[in-house]
């Protein structure tokens, strides 16, 4: 059995064996409004694929956020050449690193994971062009790199945003490393629509599941049928995932466990993803979520 080696830089060190792992929140959102997302694979079977597209859905209303992940299979991680891209023109500097081994069943040392803060700089409604300034250099593949605005609309109801960064992104399902990401959510699941989005570097094609909460998701939101849901959607290797994610929830939780399990046939890393889901900031709904949280957790015990 292959160990996981978690080496952290710009965000911290962290290391962790378990087989759900936690993620590291980003950002949290009290707003009226919601995020849209979208990626692009910066990466072909042949090598690096850069530069490319990413279409960016529209928004109603002022963006508040903007954040760029992207992802690499290394032997030099933290290369500078590697902790930095361009987006529309203009380089993009990580603000936070990390790099776990093995990489996705190609052969490298390590996945490398990065993520930027871009507000101002995504176009939203039209292509963003993604450089990968002088990742190729150090003979690094590119795995995809994914955008995500949080914005702000009077006219929708007011929800909580949370945005996680995988803080361990070599998730390898067969080198017995689980590749479930554990986001604990700032304020709690009190109901309704669950708007919810994962990344997925995939290593190679084979078999693998989406998992929610330990339900069957593939076939679902972007992914593919059941038995196969990562066969790389947006581009050769990379893909996403979004929908709505309430049927695998409960009234009261307070976190979710996402991504591909244990024991699937592929190597697949999850290090993006968000959810959105309403809030009613009422005394009566407060009320209502405090009795909801411990019901779950009776339930639980």
């Amino acid at each position: 059995m292959k160990s996981i080696l978690s080496v952290a830089a710009l965000a911290g060190a962290a290391s962790i064996a378990s087989a759900v792992v936690p993620t590291m929140n980003i950002g949290h959102f009290l707003l009226h409004g919601d995020f849209v997302a979208a990626s692009g694979s910066s990466r072909t079977s042949a090598g690096a694929g850069f530069p490319f597209g990413i279409p960016m859905p529209g928004i109603s209303g002022p963006a508040v956020k903007s954040y760029a992940v992207w992802n690499t299979l290394t032997s030099t991680p933290f290369h500078p050449t590697e902790t930095s891209i361009i987006l529309n023109g203009f380089p993009v500097v990580a603000m936070g690193a990390n790099a776990a081994t093995p990489d996705l069943c190609w052969g490298y040392t390590h996945t490398a994971t990065y993520w930027a803060d871009v507000t101002g700089l995504v176009v939203h409604g039209g292509v963003n062009v993604v450089g990968a300034g002088d990742i190729p250099a150090t003979g690094a593949l590119g795995e995809g790199v994914s955008l995500l605005t949080v914005y702000s609309d009077a006219a929708m109801p007011m929800q909580s945003i949370d945005v996680f960064w995988n803080g361990l992104p070599g998730m390898i399902a067969n080198n017995l490393v689980d590749g479930e990401n554990h986001w604990a959510f700032t304020l709690p699941y009190i109901g309704g629509p669950a708007h919810g989005f994962t990344n997925a570097l995939d290593g190679q094609p084979a078999g693998d599941d989406f998992v929610i909460n330990g339900g069957l998701a593939s076939g679902l939101y972007g992914t593919f049928a059941p038995g196969d849901a990562w066969i790389g959607n947006v581009g050769p290797y990379y893909d996403h995932a979004e929908g709505d994610f309430s049927p695998f929830m409960a009234f009261g939780d307070a976190f979710m466990d996402i991504g591909t399990p244990l024991l699937a046939g592929d190597c697949i890393g999850h290090t993006f993803g968000a959810i959105a889901f309403r809030q009613i900031p009422t005394p009566g709904s407060l009320a209502l979520v405090g009795m909801g949280v411990l019901a779950v957790a009776r339930r639980r015990r």
